[in-house]
């Protein structure tokens, strides 16, 4: 049966896509979850809208996402912390590089951006790969200093 999506469905389809499903599969989650709905040929005229707007917003977060790019590529940020020697009590925190890179570039960023914060657990310096959007990448250089 086809199906117009109403909401992205993570490996599944996009907002504006219409696609074949099992009639199970439709009824007992797209539908009661207000994911889905059947694709009737008057459907089909919302379904190029939304996905005209899909590729409006697509560029738009391009545009923001390639201006933010400018602004962390090559950034230096520096992050004070309790060690033991050179390894850290803990490790560096996601939120710690967000409100860095915020005061430091003015770029707002949650933690889905930021790649190998998590497993940084020694002093010295690192680099950070924040994925501001498909294909868009900026490095940014953590140093990690012991309070």
């Amino acid at each position: 049966m086809q199906v117009l999506f109403l909401q992205d469905v993570k490996g599944i389809a996009k907002k504006g896509d219409i696609k074949n499903v099992k009639e199970g599969y439709f009824k007992n989650l797209l539908a009661p979850k207000k994911l889905a709905v059947l694709a009737t040929k008057g459907i089909e005229k919302q379904a190029k809208k939304m996905q005209e707007s899909r590729v409006i917003q697509n560029e738009r977060l391009s545009a923001e996402a390639k201006e933010a790019q400018a602004k962390l590529d090559g950034l230096k940020i520096e992050l004070n912390y309790k060690a033991n020697g050179e390894t850290l009590y803990g490790s560096v925190k996601e939120q710690d590089i967000e409100k860095a890179v915020l005061d430091a570039a003015k770029v707002k960023l949650n933690k889905d951006n930021i790649k190998g914060a998590e497993h940084i657990k020694t002093t010295g310096d690192h680099d950070l790969e924040i994925n501001l959007a498909d294909g868009i990448k900026a490095t940014v250089k953590l140093t990690v200093k012991a309070e």
